[in-house]
């Protein structure tokens, strides 16, 4: 018979290819050789928590799983051998010499559910979860996924922590999970197109500033001072942008005016006393009068950019500390800080219109990694509110937050932005960085008809072409539109179709979820200490579900009522 010499043998896992983590009493197992993922059922948790890693007799694991259940020995010894043989096939567990039962199994040593026999789900589609997170030395304390403190960096990947769930953000493949115990491990695909990488490139590294680098800065600021110089002086205007003071240079006629009525809300009108601040240089043209060193580095963008560039667009040649170069070829805009002299630049390289984004919110990456040097972070966001307060409304592209920011503002409450803000953690804050609101498409004008005809944009539905339609709010509703407000909730906005709307309380991580997939995406320089932030601000504040109906009137008066409540 070989069934007696079975139920001698003994097992182990099959580490360290094959890793496992216990969530309250749910065993995960990860296959870190392809990226399989298994969720076991609580019996075959305890079998395979009772092999371990030093390893246990068939015998001897049956044995513990009739006394856990109170079965029939023949019943516990029949189920166990299917299950272990499914687990042999796939190479989850390996024959060892013999064994004692392992001390892990005391983490399920009083069963919650009838028995049913030991089972192996596998959720092979998730494979993208641990290509994101794959080998790395794991803390002995939170266990995986948790890397270990000074563990090297695998890939382009994000991680958020807050009351014991963990988000985490793969930006090379474009897809970010969620692991809690309650509801296991979640991939989550929708956001792909716009997280992945603009090119397949290694991640670079920041390298101490050459003499090179700073020649170039050097080179970029001649430049803009002799273009502005043949139209007669730069035109620049100030701005009070999340407490700080910003100067935006441009020059006149040029394409690059059409940036500064975006931030028209935060204009000063008089010269800071003070020169502590962010000075834009903001200019475009075909041929800019750029000299030899620069010109050759606009000549090798132009013509072979991927060569030149990081994956999100990272200039190699000044990706170094104290300095930050990215370089857009959809826009074919680049755009340079350096921040030991606090100055940006933004160099468009033709004369062609710039897409309804750059219009609506410019200067995002320079703004990005200036104010996140201040501890102020830049989030996908809208922000609107009453004299008691503001919230947050945040979610990914077509959640409803936009909509939901422009009802509210033309139901007269005040706005901060419908797609992005500055906020300060440490004081809960919202800062308004535009004054543009957009539309999709002529249906919007039945919910705000009062914006129709306003656009300003020429690639606007509105004026014969095919894009979404930018408009200045400050000069349509200038006493709404404000520099910023305290932030009393988080709301994440869902559209469920029934007529009323309600809101409800939920957990601080959805918030997360909600705002910060979509907010690293979009800001190549993202990195943990952006989650950090967000983090920070959802821990200070409630979160909330808005679910939106189709009675619009209803929307701002649900948003009324939580923050006079």
């Amino acid at each position: 018979m070989t069934v007696p010499a079975f139920f001698e043998q003994s097992y182990r896992v099959n580490e360290p290819d094959v890793i496992h983590q216990l969530f309250d009493r749910e065993v995960v197992v990860v296959d870190l050789r392809n990226g399989s993922y298994y969720s076991l059922s609580e019996s075959g948790g305890a079998a395979w928590l009772a092999f371990g890693s030093g390893g246990a007799a068939v015998a001897d694991v049956a044995g513990r799983l009739a006394t856990l259940y109170t079965i029939p020995p023949d019943v516990a010894a029949r189920d166990l051998q299917a299950f272990v043989a499914e687990l042999t096939t796939r190479d989850l567990i390996v024959a060892c010499p013999t064994g004692g039962v392992a001390g892990d199994a005391a983490h399920i040593a009083v069963p919650t559910a009838a028995y049913s026999p030991p089972e192996l789900r596998s959720y092979n589609d998730l494979q993208e979860l641990f290509l994101l997170d794959p080998v790395h030395e794991v803390d002995a304390a939170a266990g995986w996924p948790h890397a270990a403190t000074g563990a090297a960096a695998t890939g382009d990947v994000l991680t958020a922590k807050l009351g014991g769930h963990t988000l985490s953000v793969n930006r090379d493949t474009g897809v970010y999970s969620t692991t809690d115990a309650d509801r296991g491990i979640t991939v989550h695909h929708d956001l792909e197109t716009l997280m992945r990488p603009w090119i397949d490139a290694d991640r670079p590294m920041r390298r101490a500033a050459t003499a090179q680098a700073r020649l170039l800065l050097d080179r970029l600021e001649q430049a803009f001072v002799n273009d502005a110089a043949t139209a007669g002086g730069p035109v620049q205007q100030w701005y009070r942008v999340g407490g700080h003071d910003v100067c935006v240079r441009t020059i006149p006629e040029q394409e690059t005016r059409r940036l500064r009525p975006a931030l028209g809300h935060l204009e000063i009108p008089e010269v800071p006393a003070s020169a502590v601040g962010l000075t834009i240089s903001a200019w475009n043209g075909a041929t800019p009068s750029a000299p030899p060193v620069l010109a050759d580095l606009l000549r090798r963008l132009r013509a072979n950019w991927s060569a030149e560039c990081g994956p999100r667009g990272e200039v190699l040649e000044l990706h170094a500390v104290g300095i930050s170069a990215i370089y857009n070829a959809g826009p074919n805009v680049l755009t340079v800080i350096d921040f030991e002299r606090n100055r940006g630049w933004l160099l468009k390289l033709d004369d062609v219109a710039f897409p309804y984004w750059e219009v609506g919110s410019p200067f995002r990456f320079l703004l990005h990694e200036w104010f996140a040097a201040r501890g102020l972070q830049y989030v996908h966001a809208a922000a609107v509110g009453t004299e008691q307060g503001g919230v947050l409304l945040v979610g990914k592209g077509g959640s409803g937050k936009s909509t939901t920011a422009l009802l509210c503002a033309a139901a007269g409450m005040q706005y901060a932005g419908d797609d992005y803000c500055l906020i300060d953690p440490a004081r809960a804050w919202a800062h308004s960085l535009y004054n543009t609101g957009k539309l999709k498409g002529p249906e919007d004008y039945a919910r705000l008809p009062e914006l129709k005809g306003l656009s300003t944009n020429p690639d606007s539905f509105e004026r014969g072409g095919a894009d979404k339609a930018v408009y200045f709010l400050d000069g349509i509703w200038p006493h709404r539109v404000v520099a910023g407000m305290p932030l009393r909730a988080i709301v994440v906005p869902r559209i469920t179709g029934e007529l009323a709307s309600r809101i409800e309380p939920c957990p601080a991580f959805d918030a997360i979820v909600a705002m910060l997939p979509s907010t690293v995406a979009q800001l190549p320089a993202a990195s943990n200490d952006d989650c950090d932030r967000m983090v920070a601000l959802a821990e200070k504040l409630p979160a909330y579900v808005l679910h939106l109906g189709t009675d619009i009137r209803g929307i701002p008066a649900a948003l009324t009522t939580l923050l006079n409540g």
